[in-house]
């Protein structure tokens, strides 16, 4: 199984067997961050890791506490399923076909979605889909490429792509060409909008870790110096200004050296806030599991999600990282989203319910300090 996990994990944190991470200390500065459902989600019944296989909760996206929308992949038919919950995930809508998709050299493919409003939404991995009626119905969009991630801020939606970043408007279906984006090489891509001209692009890439910063809209973008080069570089804002990253090393045996910096000024400086080389360490940062996403909910509190590591919060700016909620060993992560500080949500296989063959939706409603399992359905991590 983490095996199989960590060939997943991929488009997200690209892993090798050689190589080390490099960390330039030249940019470390002293201190500078609608259809309601008709009926409860159907339970897939296929058998996990068997085939056919099924991935239920593989992408979430809340727009509020409410309202929300799930990814299902399954292998019968290559289709790609999305549900829609009112009710902040307990029941789900019966789910609706909206793509397909082709086994390539990774195992399974993986695809998100984000929503604008209760109608707006789009489905991307292979391909763009988009939907006006809150999921109800999709069709394939005039963006013919592969998509790495998307973001939305009011009514400009961007995405980054295999052939470059595109823009669009909510309620249209022309994808436009923004040349003056950077030539980003290798994904897996990370697309952070913090307004609707400030941005970040994040490149993952196995050590090709890049960041460029937009100010003007995405007209220019400029480079800035990172401290990773190495397996994972998880990046999260929520101001534009105040930016967390984890530099993950190379993993092995359920353990990955960690590095926490942070950025006051917009990521022109970094300061070393934490880290686990699994000889010296500083802070409290442990070395077990595989660096996979992360999540703010303020400038000081933030959340990270590492398969076979579990969850661990940090309410001191990325210090202190102490772990909360879920058995290390046997969980492995699909899915991190807040929409507020008090309440989010978390997408995950983990040891309580992996012996059933069931993938869950926890939420919390109390900053990440406590966590419920508040759906779950048949299916694996693969």
């Amino acid at each position: 199984m983490g095996a199989a996990r960590t060939l997943l994990a991929g488009l997200v944190m690209v892993v090798c067997a050689c190589g080390a991470v490099t960390r330039p200390a030249a940019v470390v500065s002293p201190v500078k961050p609608s259809p309601e459902p008709s009926k409860v989600y159907a339970s897939p019944t296929a058998e996990p890791s068997s085939a056919p296989w099924v991935m239920p909760f593989e992408a979430i996206d809340f727009i509020d506490r409410s309202h929300g929308w799930e990814v299902s992949l399954e292998q019968a038919g290559m289709k790609v399923d999305v549900s829609r919950t009112s009710d902040g995930g307990a029941t789900w809508s019966g789910p609706v076909q909206a793509a397909t998709f082709v086994l390539g050299d990774t195992p399974t493919p993986r695809f998100r979605v984000r929503f604008a409003n209760l109608n707006d939404g789009w489905l991307f991995g292979q391909g763009m889909f988009a939907t006006t009626d809150g999921g109800a119905g999709w069709s394939a969009s005039s963006l013919n490429a592969f998509v790495y991630d998307a973001g939305i801020v009011g009514s400009s939606v961007w995405a980054v792509t295999d052939k470059g970043l595109f823009r669009s408007q909510v309620g249209t279906t022309t994808w436009t060409l923004m040349p003056g984006a950077p030539t980003t090489g290798p994904g897996p891509l990370q697309l952070i909008r913090a307004s609707a001209n400030v941005a970040y692009l994040v490149q993952q890439a196995q050590f090709e870790t890049r960041l460029f910063r937009t100010t003007d809209g995405g007209t220019r973008w400029i480079a800035l110096a990172v401290p990773c080069r190495g397996y994972a570089m998880p990046v999260a804002t929520l101001d534009g200004v105040h930016l967390w990253m984890v530099c993950g090393g190379e993993p092995g045996a359920g353990n990955q050296q960690k590095w926490t910096y942070t950025s006051d000024d917009s990521g022109a400086h970094w300061t070393l806030r934490a880290y686990n080389d699994g000889v010296k360490s500083s802070g409290l940062m442990g070395t077990n599991g595989y660096a996979r996403l992360l999540a703010l909910t303020s400038a000081t509190t933030g959340f990270m999600a590492a398969d076979r590591g579990g969850l661990s919060r940090s309410t001191d700016g990325g210090r202190t990282w102490v772990a909360i909620g879920f058995a290390p060993e046997d969980t492995f992560f699909m899915d991190l989203q807040f929409v507020d500080g008090s309440t989010g949500w978390i997408s995950a296989q983990t040891g309580d319910i992996a012996l059933d063959g069931r993938i869950g939706l926890f939420r919390t409603t109390d900053g990440g300090a406590s966590w419920a399992l508040v759906a779950s359905a048949a299916g694996s991590a693969v």
